[in-house]
């Protein structure tokens, strides 16, 4: 039966295969959402601002709002924000492929694995910290979105934003 695990180092050291490192695997997957974070901030806030500064005119040295333009969809502001998560799950996906193959080498433990009571175990071990990151990936996307949505709207000038944003990105999104 399952323990009870105090940091989230020992729950990834009772989820890894046997000689991977808890620490490594911790830092790794920290350092990989914290870039993917930060490719979102970035690339959206980047992409926004300059379709943001297409809205305005510079009339003796002044920017004025122009009252003929539209803002970009959001769809296409929005359209490589969440790429740093995808490359992510790409990237988690495989380590739990590398997971397998990982007891198959040296010493074999993969004899071991599947002597164990659970035979559970050895899946187990090898996809629960690739699948809870591509989980955590997933639920990052969702709040990155609505948090880039929420600004778009928010943020841009109420003259210059084309109604039903929300219907024509997922629209784009579905490919209808």
């Amino acid at each position: 039966m399952y323990r009870s695990v105090h940091t989230f180092e020992e729950w990834l050291a009772f989820r890894l295969p046997p000689g991977i490192s808890a620490k490594q695997e911790r830092s790794v997957l920290i350092t990989g959402l914290a870039l993917s974070i930060g490719w979102a901030a970035l690339s959206y806030l980047y992409t926004y601002t300059m379709a943001v500064s297409r809205l305005y005119l510079t009339m003796n040295g002044q920017r004025i709002l122009d009252p003929t333009a539209r803002m970009a969809d959001f769809g296409q502001v929005f359209r490589f924000t969440t790429a740093g998560y995808l490359i992510l799950a790409v990237w988690l996906l495989t380590r739990g492929f590398w997971f397998q193959a990982y007891h198959r080498q040296g010493s074999m433990s993969i004899y071991l694995m599947r002597r164990l009571p659970d035979p559970r175990e050895y899946t187990r071990r090898c996809w629960t910290v690739p699948l809870a990151g591509i989980g955590g990936c997933l639920v990052l996307t969702v709040v990155t979105t609505a948090l880039c949505y929420l600004i778009y709207v928010k943020c841009t000038p109420a003259s210059c934003l084309v109604p039903g944003q929300w219907t024509r990105f997922w629209s784009a999104l579905v490919g209808g």
